[in-house]
């Protein structure tokens, strides 16, 4: 019987993002305390995810966003990239592309996107790129580019798949490289994709406003009625620059010292407000409560939809349609679309933790590589930019980018589509060709 709530709240939340008649974070709370009052979810399951790490994370963000863009450094970066750029929005997305491929050698996707969401938000307010075209483009390219490189992330995630593939019984493992050699190519794919096509499948502007949009025009008449946009950086400025400059290169340091990503913004916007950078009110106006109510609501949600035995259902039904005998190109088609699918609405850990070591298990009766399968799953699972219920990253940019539902569907359909066959034929041909 839960599973059957669960996927019928599933369903309201998706008709609620699409109608727009409430807003994304009434509609979450309201679909997450339903599971809580049918029993599905107990009371910390529901709520607990407003101390959650990511809310936290993209609220501190928010602040330090707003701390920013009230510096004369915006309009000066913001000229200096249009310049670079020869005026074209689309290169100024290209110089956000390099950005997430090196952050994403380092970081997971939520911190990534934090990171270049004030960018994204101002560039957009000043009219360099909208953000329906940035924010979309970043996090799908995170996904794509996340550890593909054998460094920090490339090292972690190789090691947490061949945990997985030992767990589903075979001593055979991934070697570093191999990560590298099947997801560059796609990557690339990937990216052409979202800088020709997929930038013309993506709204030129926002259907939804921001809590702080009305906050920042305000500024902006400030500024200009002020004349403060051409004049030299005040001393707040420059303590804005210092404390912005320190949180970013914190939260590269911070990881590898295994303390908590988040308190680096938190803290950083703390002193925002203690240095009098902002006052109290426009801090709280900074947080786009409605954002961080989706996020929080989501993730209740997901956590039904991973406890109800979803992803174990679809795991049965993809080992029944394999049959006895399947060619190696099919087992990997199947294990890398089944578990892109599952991942729109779960974890992507988790859906990892699930299904790799099934289809480990799997491709050993079979007599295929496990290594291959393993992959297929790894890659498939960190593919989820359908859905906003999929991960932390897709509700930040579903949230703030001002989508419709059906603005995510257009171009990721196509591009998980593309990608996902590039990773295939990558993986069939490394492991079974050459």
């Amino acid at each position: 019987m839960e599973l059957y709530i669960t996927l019928a709240v599933f369903a309201l939340l998706v008709v609620g993002f699409v109608m727009k008649r409430f807003s994304l974070g009434t509609v979450a709370l309201f679909c997450v305390t339903i599971l809580y009052l049918t029993g599905v979810l107990t009371f910390d399951e529901t709520y607990a995810n407003f101390a959650n790490k990511n809310v936290i994370l993209v609220g501190s963000m928010f602040v330090l966003s707003a701390g920013l863009a009230k510096t004369p450094l915006v309009d000066k970066l913001n000229a200096k990239i249009l310049k670079q750029a020869g005026g074209s929005p689309r290169r100024v997305l290209f110089f956000f592309f390099l950005a997430v491929i090196v952050l994403m050698q380092f970081l997971p996707p939520t911190a990534t996107l934090t990171m270049l969401l004030p960018f994204a938000l101002i560039m957009d307010k000043k009219g360099g790129l909208s953000r329906t075209k940035s924010l979309y483009g970043i996090t799908t390219l995170t996904f794509m580019w996340q550890g593909v490189l054998p460094l920090s992330m490339g090292v972690s995630l190789t090691a947490q798949l061949n945990g997985f593939m030992s767990i589903g019984g075979t001593n055979a493992t991934v070697p570093l490289m191999d990560r590298f050699i099947v997801g560059f190519f796609p990557a690339i794919i990937g990216m052409i994709f979202l800088l020709t096509i997929g930038y013309r499948m993506l709204p030129e502007k926002p259907m939804n406003t921001l809590a702080t949009d009305k906050y920042d025009q305000e500024l902006d008449e400030t500024q200009e009625s002020l004349q403060l946009t051409d004049t030299k950086s005040t001393k707040k400025d420059k303590i804005t620059y210092i404390i912005f400059f320190l949180a970013m290169v914190l939260m590269f340091v911070v990881p590898t010292a295994n303390v908590e990503i988040t308190v680096i913004p938190v803290v950083a916007a703390l002193l925002l407000v203690a240095f009098n950078v902002l006052s109290k009110e426009e801090a709280i106006l900074s947080l786009n409560m409605d954002i961080l109510f989706m996020l929080a609501g989501i993730m209740g949600l997901s956590t039904a939809l991973d406890k109800t035995g979803v992803a174990k259902m679809v795991a049965d039904f993809m080992i029944h349609i394999l049959g006895s005998n399947p060619a190696p190109l099919l087992v990997i088609a199947i294990f890398y679309f089944v578990p892109c699918i599952v991942s729109q609405a779960f974890s992507n850990a988790g859906t990892m933790a699930l299904l790799i070591p099934l289809s480990v298990g799997t491709a050993i009766r079979m007599g295929i590589n496990p290594a291959a399968v393993g992959m297929a799953v790894m890659f498939g699972a960190n593919a989820d930019a359908l859905l906003p219920v999929g991960s932390p990253a897709m509700a930040i940019t579903f949230g703030a980018g001002g989508y419709k539902f059906t603005d995510l569907l257009k171009p990721g359909v196509f591009l998980m589509a593309l990608y996902g066959c590039a990773t295939i034929a990558t993986i069939y041909f490394y492991y079974f060709v050459f």
